[in-house]
């Protein structure tokens, strides 16, 4: 069995991995799927680490490598600097309470992260 690792940069937030079990992610598929295969007609991205069980994180994926590139990657696209160019705050904060209803998004309620996620 092998493991692969992509290296994420999002604007969302960390959250514990506790929450896939208190909101039952794999078991209601319906609403949460979309989100973790990273469908078309959604804006923002689910990344569970099935590895360690350590996070999941949520929000909007500026740009992503995954190990099959070489030596260093020269992004060829432009990442807007204003956080009102990469998403819209209203919507994020209406999809993250639509998916999870009870966690208060407190300050900062979204972060630029940068990240290696192994699967």
């Amino acid at each position: 069995m092998g493991v692969d690792c992509t290296t994420y940069l999002m604007m969302g937030i960390k959250l514990p991995y506790s929450v896939v079990d208190e909101y039952k992610i794999y078991n209601n598929e319906d609403l949460y799927l979309p989100y973790i295969e990273g469908h078309k007609d959604v804006k923002y991205t689910l990344i569970i680490d099935s590895m360690s069980n350590e996070y999941v994180v949520f929000g909007k994926v500026l740009t992503s490598l995954d190990a099959n590139v070489d030596d260093f990657y020269i992004m060829n696209e432009q990442i807007p600097l204003e956080k009102d160019e990469i998403f819209d705050e209203e919507d994020y904060e209406k999809t993250f309470y639509k998916l999870f209803p009870n966690i208060n998004l407190s300050e900062p309620k979204y972060s630029i992260l940068m990240f290696n996620h192994l699967y």
